[in-house]
């Protein structure tokens, strides 16, 4: 795969909000203000959801602003294939290029990907592992039906406990590498997943035991495995998990991380393309113990993206009562460090929470390489005092 094409790909591992996102506000920071270009942006992709035609010339005034936004947002192929029908939007001409060559890249890049995931599959499948395949590509190839709009930057793979040493060992065998190995047993009781990348190719794959976010919110597994449905994919077996759970997962996985457009266009198409049913997503929120998170998002997707709950599910999320962390690791400023906090409590003993907070305070060499790339002290002050700052500037 050619340089440019990798590099497009590294473009969508931006997961934060332009908030939260420096360099992105720098590249900004002229002209208009950036909450003014999402707004724009996300009005564009509302009308485009729902069918209806924004009005003529809409897109005529975008300039190099609009476009840089709409990649950090993860939108340009989506918007360029959506956009085909509707030339009378006055798009330069030079805008809709350069997100056609996005689309282009995204196209390539998942072709590769692709090709990975087959074999993966084949492996996996005559191993009698139950691989199931969770966000992008969930999304991807179920409520996109075209994995090219939906560029991600990994494949995640759930597969149940009992299988998960010969996962391992399978993906070993077909030259993936472990990215980041456990550096303690606190670190691996903590680790939802293990990275592995394929050589050359920079196929990543984010093998799953288990499901959760935000360092509080674990999901029950013996219910997730009832949750999930056969499905045929490069001829195949593969599995995918309900509608409701995957929007419950992508929905916690974007409040982890600071949604994106991207993401908010992820669940009003999960919500308007399948067969989503609100008494499971209701019982199930209940379930997950993600009452709070479900509050949230679908306050933000009834006042922007005309997707409002039915109202008793509104009445029943608006009624929980919400642990007094819930709302302290979701919109609060100093959200990271009570992430780190929920983190501990997560381990059991006082003797584990104090050892994984003295190897975050005082990290080991290793573990500041495994973060920063370097052993550095000032790189690894740099990229925690980052992601402080990405949680005060999200809020």
């Amino acid at each position: 795969m050619r340089a440019d094409h990798l590099e497009f790909d590294a473009l969508f591992q931006l997961n934060w909000c332009f908030a939260g996102d420096f360099y992105a506000q720098r590249r900004l920071s002229s002209g208009e203000h950036p909450l003014q270009l999402l707004n724009e942006i996300r009005r564009l992709v509302v009308a485009l959801v729902f069918g209806r035609s924004p009005e003529p010339d809409y897109c005529r005034g975008w300039t190099s602003l609009h476009r840089d936004t709409a990649r950090v947002q993860g939108l340009t192929p989506w918007l360029y294939k959506s956009l085909a029908n509707h030339p009378d939007k006055g798009m330069p001409a030079d805008i809709k290029k350069d997100l056609q060559q996005d689309y282009m890249s995204s196209v390539l890049a998942n072709m590769n990907r692709e090709a990975a995931l087959k074999q993966v599959l084949e492996t996996l499948n005559a191993s009698n592992a139950r691989p199931v395949l969770l966000k992008g590509a969930y999304l991807g190839h179920v409520v996109y039906e075209e994995p090219a709009l939906r560029p991600m930057s990994d494949v995640d793979i759930l597969v149940h406990e009992d299988n998960f040493e010969e996962t391992r060992n399978a993906l070993v065998s077909l030259g993936y590498e472990i990215q980041v190995e456990p550096q303690s047993a606190e670190d691996q009781a903590l680790q939802l997943a293990e990275p592995y990348t394929l050589g050359r190719c920079q196929v990543a794959i984010d093998l799953h035991r288990s499901l959760g976010a935000m360092d509080y919110y674990r999901f029950p597994l013996p219910e997730i495995w009832d949750q999930i449905t056969e499905r045929r994919l490069y001829g195949c077996k593969v599995f995918f998990l309900s509608p409701e759970v995957n929007f419950i997962h992508v929905a916690t996985h974007a409040l982890n991380h600071g949604p994106l457009l991207r993401d908010w266009l992820d669940l009003v198409l999960i919500l308007n393309r399948t067969a989503f049913e609100w008494d499971q997503f209701l019982r199930l929120s209940r379930s997950f113990g993600v009452m709070r998170p479900m509050w949230w998002v679908f306050g933000e997707l009834g006042a922007n993206w005309e997707c409002a709950a039915p109202p008793y599910v509104t009445d029943a999320l608006t009624a929980y009562r919400p642990h007094w962390l819930e709302d302290r690791i979701i919109p609060n400023r100093w959200g990271y460090i009570w992430r780190l906090y929920a983190k501990m409590w997560l381990l059991d003993g006082w003797t584990s929470r104090i050892r994984f907070l003295g190897s975050r305070l005082f990290p080991s060499k290793s573990y500041r390489e495994r973060v920063t790339g370097t052993r550095n002290w000032a790189a690894y002050v740099g990229s925690k005092l980052g992601h402080f700052l990405h949680f005060w500037r999200q809020s």
